[in-house]
């Protein structure tokens, strides 16, 4: 088959046109593996808050060519990317001090140079803070720049980014050495909340403050403790336990699993025996965990649960399997912190096929520890 010149003008043509009209969006780098982990180090970065006012790039990147510059990213977010860094190269332990870094400015750039040889730079704004009980006190400001020629600029962005960012680290920790030495009075400090809020644009944060919006929780709760449980037939004392994650389109709902034992029961009428009489119990509850944050650690709760296990009486030996159906509404103190103690307080209907347990409303309050 031949191929004539109005032929090969066209596939030339139609080749620019698609490159005119899908470009490459955007260049991918990484931040290169330090050789070195620094298993007992003082700290661990706990978390990284990006705080730029643009976080459509991080900065910019010519193709291999030369020929056109592209908006460069992470092939996940600046605060996962640089947060895998850090937990990687400080590992986390419970005893290490927690850091909180935010990220004002980050940027890295490309420029050709006159000779064979090009300039690479990257450069970042940020401020370190100590996380105590989400009582952020401030550290350190760093601003620090790397600029050099390179053959291969782009091949060596990886490696500047990684010295950028242990460069910055370094004022971090001369500030956290002599921070115990510090007068209390002259620390300043912010709440975890304050500082979470800068990551996001002005536009949002004017439209929260317009809107009364809350600063949303933690990814995910998960809270081990005890139940007291109150009705007309008979009191309740047992373990509870729940997981719940933060619904990604409504982060002030949370929603997951919740799981209760019964350890101790005594009816109301003769609180001094456990449970009855003339029978052996054992009582579980299953059930999903609804909670909405109204404002800061104040949260709405509902919870329908299914009630199983069994009542054995010990006169005749006959069993007989729980089966019922509980639902709890009440409103629960969380803390806002990664862990400290909760308070819940619901009121609950019951209604079972087992006389212990029976069908009454009746008042429940948990107390336990969230992790």
């Amino acid at each position: 088959m031949k191929t004539g010149p109005n032929t090969i003008l066209a596939l030339l043509l139609f080749v620019l046109v698609v490159n005119n009209c899908f470009p490459q969006s955007k260049v991918y780098t990484f931040i290169q593996e330090n050789t070195v982990v620094y298993e007992k180090s003082e700290f661990y970065i706990q978390k990284v808050i990006d705080a730029r006012e643009d976080k459509t790039s991080i900065g910019s990147i010519y193709s291999a060519d030369k020929r056109k510059k592209y908006p460069a990213d992470f092939n996940q977010t600046l605060s996962n990317s640089f947060l895998e860094f850090f937990k990687n190269t400080f590992p986390a332990a419970k005893h290490k001090a927690r850091i909180i870094l935010l990220v004002s400015y980050f940027n890295i750039d490309h420029r050709l140079g006159e000779t064979a040889k090009d300039i690479g730079s990257a450069e970042m704004k940020a401020e370190y803070f100590l996380n105590r009980n989400d009582t952020c006190f401030f550290l350190a400001n760093s601003h620090k720049r790397i600029e050099e020629t390179s053959e291969d600029v782009q091949l060596s962005h990886p490696n500047r980014i990684k010295r950028l960012l242990l460069l910055s680290l370094a004022e971090m920790i001369d500030s956290l050495k002599s921070f115990n030495r510090q007068p209390s009075e002259k620390r300043s400090f912010y709440s975890l909340d304050d500082l979470k809020k800068r990551s996001l644009s002005k536009e949002v944060q004017a439209r929260r403050l317009r809107q009364g919006e809350n600063t949303f929780p933690e990814f995910y709760f998960f809270q081990a403790g005890t139940y007291y449980a109150f009705s007309q037939t008979i009191l309740q004392f047992g373990l509870t336990t729940n997981l719940v994650l933060q619904i990604k389109k409504a982060p002030q709902y949370l929603i997951g699993l919740n799981a209760n034992i019964m350890l101790f029961a005594t009816p109301t009428d003769n609180i001094t025996i456990p449970t009855s009489a003339s029978s052996e119990v054992l009582n579980y509850d299953l059930g999903i965990k609804l909670l909405k944050q109204v404002k800061n650690n104040f949260f709405l709760n509902f919870n329908p649960q299914v009630n199983l296990g069994y009542v054995q009486e010990t006169n005749n030996g006959n069993r007989k399997n729980i089966l019922g159906i509980e639902l709890d509404a009440g409103v629960y103190l969380i803390p806002p912190a990664e862990e400290g103690v909760y308070t819940g307080l619901n009121l609950f209907y019951r209604s079972t096929n087992t006389e212990l347990l029976g069908t009454s409303f009746g008042l429940k309050l948990d107390l336990g520890y969230r992790f």
